[in-house]
């Protein structure tokens, strides 16, 4: 039974003053286009933005682009006016969406929504950013899917009372602001700590006298030892790789057991707890030279990028490493497990691990190059001194990225209630 003002359509179930209409029924839709790049006077000294889909999706507004036109060049194709929605219709990229913060023009890759006076771009937006899946199953499963002109303005939306759409449009977009603006204060926090890492992990603490090493100026006292001395030598496998893909295929995976770690887990200096497979007991007891702990140190053997790693959590017991995991359990009478990650996460460091690959599409490192990679090494206290600093850092940068999460979560669930009519605003 329906709830009292509201009809089934459609769409689905909507305020009975809402209507239902197709995009091309909101202004003017707009497929881009791309001056002859044989003449450069299209585009050398350009100012005026010009969209491809690589500047969509980053932020609700577009407010630069990585290629700009000439005055020139812009007056060779279609120009979107300011508050234009553009989305990417063709590609890996379909459904990457922004909005004109200034009048700009965009690539053949993108179509682009002006909204006429009884229709409000922001809210339009976020109509759209909600059946982004549906986008992108209409545009099929080809090769290279492709949402032409036509298909996409027959798509078809909800149509409130223009000021109704104006208040749920600000709604939403105080919403966005607020994960904005905590996304640049992230950024400065990283900013900072990359800062951090560069002093600490080149200079130390207080050090005055410095000395020459195969990895340049490094404070007296430091050491440069090859990867493998890191490895704690009384326990078994404490430097070792994951099975080879024979040993360990789709077949084997169960709906439980002992989770398996993917090269998708292994982020750049954090753990990725998604992407969950397990397999049986039995063959983790097969393949017990590829188990990992927590605590353990897990680095990716593949890109991107190559040598990145992360500590392992103690959501578990102990797990398995895929194919593509290498597994450091260090010495820690010798080495603090923190200094460590940050150090193999440091740009020395990846940079000789990147030098040290294999492979022309996507690089691999494998143990025996890994081994042999000269690491800086302080005195233990020295270590701890350092990771407890950047350790600080790093909570900082957590703390933001929860916050920011918890608006995402907050924003979800404000366009559902609100896009579906769920939750009316007053007017």
């Amino acid at each position: 039974m329906l709830k009292e003002g509201y009809k089934e359509c459609e769409i689905g179930v909507i305020p009975e003053d809402w209507e239902v209409v197709k995009l091309d029924s909101l202004g003017k839709i707009i497929t881009g286009s791309t001056p002859k790049t044989s003449n450069q006077d299209f585009y050398i000294n350009g100012t005026r933005l010009w969209a491809s889909p690589s500047d969509l999706g980053k932020s609700k507004e577009i407010k630069t682009t990585k290629t700009k036109l000439s005055d020139l060049g812009f007056e060779q194709i279609r120009v979107l006016e300011k508050r234009s929605i553009l989305i990417t219709c063709i590609g890996s990229t379909i459904g990457k969406m922004g909005i004109a913060y200034e009048e700009m023009s965009s690539n053949q890759q993108i179509n682009a929504i002006t909204c006429n006076q009884y229709n409000n771009p922001d809210f339009y937006y976020y109509v759209l950013f909600k059946i982004k899946d549906k986008i992108q199953k209409l545009a099929g499963t080809q090769a290279v899917p492709l949402l032409n002109k036509t298909d996409f303005s027959q798509i078809k939306v909800i149509q409130p009372p223009l000021k109704e759409q104006e208040k749920i449009a600000d709604i939403l977009s105080t919403a966005d602001e607020k994960i904005d603006a905590i996304e640049g204060q992230i950024q400065k926090a990283e900013t900072l700590k990359k800062g951090l890492l560069q002093k600490l992990l080149s200079k130390g603490i207080g050090h005055s006298e410095f000395k020459d090493s195969e990895l340049g100026k490094i404070p007296e006292g430091w050491e440069v030892v090859p990867f493998l001395e890191l490895a704690d030598k009384k326990i078994n496998y404490s430097f070792t790789g994951g099975p080879f893909g024979s040993d360990l295929k789709s077949e084997h995976y169960t709906k439980d057991g002992v989770r398996v770690i993917q090269l998708q887990n292994i982020g750049d200096g954090s753990f990725i707890n998604n992407d969950f497979v397990y397999t049986s007991e039995e063959k983790v007891e097969a393949l017990k030279t590829c188990q990992i702990y927590p605590n353990d140190i897990i680095l990716a053997k593949m890109a991107e990028p190559v040598a990145r790693a992360c500590i392992m959590p103690s959501i578990e017991e102990k797990y398995l490493m895929g194919s593509d995991g290498i597994r450091l359990h260090i010495d820690k009478s010798k080495y603090d497990t923190h200094f460590i990650l940050h150090s193999i996460n440091f740009t020395r460091f990846r940079d000789i691990a990147v030098a040290r690959s294999t492979g022309t599409t996507r690089l691999r490192i494998g143990l025996t190059a890994l081994k042999k990679i000269p690491i800086v090494i302080p005195p233990l206290k020295e270590q701890k001194q350092i990771s407890d600093i950047l350790s600080t850092a790093d909570e900082k940068i957590e703390v933001l990225r929860v916050k920011k999460q918890k608006y995402e979560t907050l924003k979800k669930g404000l366009l559902q209630k609100l896009l579906s009519g769920e939750i009316r605003v007053e007017i």
